[in-house]
Parts: structure tokens; C-alpha cells; sequence
């Protein structure tokens, strides 16, 4: 809980990926999504759902603590076992599971002033299962997502529409709730090498898009790690800032798309960072 805690105390509402797995991960079965819907780790869930409610109680009765939380991500693909696509569950599974672990969560007396839960498929995926199949019910879903990123050696330069266009069709012909984009990157690695600028240039049609397709969340990832996804701190960069006495490689496209009046900033006068309206999408 200490990452919230910085979030929440450097003045953001943090969104949570929440991720179905045993140990380091890799000991996780491909059955977890059968076995967490059947209540066979009741005890762990209860666990961290006590543990989130500890944290967003402690601002109860001054300003009350709220996050996003998204559950069990991307279960449209084969690299994650609570995926069907990985062999040994079902979309129902998945359901059943997403139902569960938000109903024993919730029940920690929280409500939907305090948690928004998200739902979030990839905007590829494998297995062909009609992403609706997937989706747990307005009940107990706030925010629709989808996961998707840009990178050449990933079928080759994609502008944000091709990336993101089909699965937000099929979302919307599931649910009406506001969406978001849970993670965005894309990389400067062409076919030739590396081109910063054509990246730069990505990034402000990502933001035209997102304008367009009235999206309401969009949360880059901004890290090194298949390749630099990174718009600040990169290894390159269009542009460079001094922090600190020392030079550091950014996108300049992505600080004019902060700036813009379309993009919505941590609202300056609600001591909960957003607004109601804000925290559920409904501006």
C-alpha cells in the first residue's frame, strides 16, 4: 500500500491493476480464474480487500481516499493465465471470478464513491472469443477499458485507430460505461532503426484520437522493458529538459497534449483530487 500512498499524497488518485496470481506469478495455474470463482482463495481475496478498505478508511471523515481498480486485465490473452485463451478456463470462469472478488471487496462497507472497477481487455488478444463474452455486467463494472500498444516488431506501425478501433466497437456493443485506456505506449523502433520524431507524432494522434473517440482515461506506460515505451526519461526523445543538473530525453508532443484544454488534470479545489463527476466519468 505504500505506492498509493505516495500517489495519493503527491495529489493523484491512483489506478490499481489487480492481478490474479500465486507467488511470483509463474506458479499461478491456468485454472486460477475456475479456482478463484469457486471461492478456493476466499481467504486471499478477503485479505487484500481488507487491506484496501484499511487504507481508504484512513482518510474517512476528513477527505475520503478513492482509487481505480482494475481487475484481472487482458483476460482475452494466451500470456496470462486467468486468460482463456491459455487453455484451461472459460469466459464464464472469468465472469464468475470478476463477480466474486468484487462482491467480497465491496463488502468491506465500501461503495462506488471509493472505487471505480474497471474492466480491461487487450486490444488484439488471441483465441477468438468475442470480447463480450467476457464482460461481467454494468453491476459491477465502472469503466471499460482496453490495453494496446505500438511497436513495429509487434505486426508493424499502427496508427491509434488500427490499434484501438475494433475492440472499442465490440465494448460499446456491451456497455454504455465510460472508457478508458489503461495502458498506451509506443516505440521508436521502426523496421530501420529508430525514429523519435515519427513517435512524437505518434503520440499526438493518440491524443486526437482519444479526443475523438471521447475517451475519458488515458494512462501511458511509461517504462523500459520489450522496448523504451518511455515519453520522459528515454534513452531518446525529440526533446531534453534539464532536472536535477542532468539532461533527460522526452517527448515534447506529450507535454502539449497535458496542456491542452481537452486533457482534465487532478480538479484544484476537491481535496478527494476529482470530483464525483470526474471519478465517474461523466464530463
Amino acid at each position: 500500500m505504500s505506492t498509493l500512498e505516495s500517489i495519493w499524497t503527491h495529489g493523484h488518485v491512483p489506478l490499481l491493476v489487480l492481478e490474479p496470481t500465486l507467488g511470483t506469478g509463474s506458479e499461478t495455474p491456468t485454472t486460477i480464474s475456475r479456482d478463484v470463482a469457486s471461492g478456493k482463495h476466499d481467504g486471499r481475496v478477503d485479505a487484500w480487500g481488507d487491506a484496501l478498505g484499511r487504507w481508504l478508511r484512513r482518510g474517512w471523515g476528513r477527505a475520503d481516499r478513492r482509487l481505480f481498480l482494475e481487475f484481472a486485465p487482458e483476460m482475452n490473452g494466451d500470456w496470462i493465465p486467468w486468460g482463456a485463451p491459455a487453455g484451461e478456463s472459460t469466459p464464464e470462469d472469468y465472469v464468475a471470478m470478476y463477480r466474486r472478488v468484487h462482491r467480497r471487496v465491496m463488502s468491506n462497507d465500501l461503495g462506488r464513491t471509493h472505487v471505480q472497477w474497471v474492466w480491461g481487455p487487450n486490444a488484439g488478444g488471441r483465441g477468438g472469443i468475442p470480447l463480450p463474452d467476457y464482460y461481467p455486467g454494468d453491476d459491477v463494472v465502472d469503466w471499460a477499458a482496453v490495453n494496446g500498444y505500438n511497436w513495429w516488431n509487434w505486426g508493424g506501425w499502427s496508427t491509434p485507430a488500427e490499434v484501438y478501433g475494433k475492440a472499442l466497437d465490440q465494448i460499446r456493443t456491451v456497455t454504455d460505461a465510460p472508457i478508458a485506456v489503461t495502458e498506451v505506449a509506443c516505440s521508436s523502433e521502426v523496421e530501420s532503426g529508430n525514429d523519435p520524431a515519427r513517435k512524437a507524432a505518434w503520440i499526438t494522434e493518440l491524443y486526437e484520437y482519444a479526443v475523438r473517440e471521447e475517451l475519458k482515461m488515458v494512462c501511458w506506460f511509461n517504462h523500459d522493458k520489450e522496448t523504451d515505451w518511455r515519453v520522459f526519461d528515454s534513452v531518446r526523445g525529440t526533446d531534453e529538459t534539464r532536472q536535477d543538473g542532468e539532461t533527460i530525453h522526452v517527448y515534447d508532443t506529450y507535454r502539449r497534449a497535458m496542456d491542452r484544454p481537452t486533457t482534465l488534470g487532478v480538479h484544484p479545489d476537491d481535496r478527494r483530487r476529482l470530483t464525483e463527476r470526474e471519478f465517474h466519468g461523466a464530463f
